[in-house]
């Protein structure tokens, strides 16, 4: 994730978007060294039914990369036999 200045995003926002848009990668805003913001592409949602509710889309694979202590952790055991 790529981080700026607020003052940086401000006087180049335009080219913040372009690039936000071109690749996707979210850019946090910092204001004396503190994140204060990101920004990044919506989040698209479908409708269920007459409109009662939203989900999240179907994950990509880069949501879906684990390491394998994640792994071990959701199932209780290692993956790698000893």
């Amino acid at each position: 994730m790529t981080t700026m200045p607020l003052n940086q995003v401000k006087d180049k926002l335009s080219a913040v978007i372009a690039e936000i848009a071109a690749t996707g990668e979210p850019v946090e805003v910092t204001s004396h060294g503190t994140v204060v913001a990101v920004i990044s592409r919506p989040v698209r949602q479908v409708m269920l039914g007459l409109g009662r509710g939203t989900i999240d889309p179907v994950p990509t694979l880069d949501d879906l990369s684990w390491s394998d202590d994640d792994i071990q952790d959701m199932v209780g055991a290692s993956i790698f036999p000893a």
